[in-house]
């Protein structure tokens, strides 16, 4: 399952343990999440599948968000370059192709947290 790959290559980085420990969560931060900490969230939404009559393993194109949230824009920034350098590129046997595409800064200035969005295009051999 392509989440379940995800959250192994980010939580596989030591860069990405060393700035988030182990504050990686899928689809949504949790309800007792600490807003004085930092984390990511990461995003998956399946955008099409090809495959052919006698081909079992059909390529997939996902659309990838991961969002950075810290309360000082230094640590956003450092997040978001660790995970582009990691994941730009990144490629084995099911992952097929991940490329970055957009990076999107807003701020929460109501709770003093800085966000960052950055955005991957992923080939996925199921």
């Amino acid at each position: 399952m392509i989440e379940t790959e995800i959250y192994q290559v980010l939580t596989g980085s030591t860069e990405v343990t060393d700035l988030v420990g182990a504050r990686i969560y899928h689809h949504h931060l949790p309800d007792n999440f600490d807003i004085t900490s930092n984390g990511i969230v990461f995003i998956i939404n399946k955008d099409e599948s090809q495959a052919t009559l006698d081909d079992k393993d059909a390529l997939e194109q996902h659309t990838m968000d991961i969002i950075a949230v810290d309360g000082d824009t230094i640590e956003v920034e450092a997040i978001i370059t660790v995970l582009e350098t990691l994941l730009n590129g990144y490629s084995d046997n099911t992952l097929r192709d991940i490329e970055s595409t957009h990076i999107d800064p807003t701020q929460d200035a109501e709770k003093d947290r800085y966000i960052k969005r950055i955005t991957f295009n992923i080939i996925y051999n199921n």
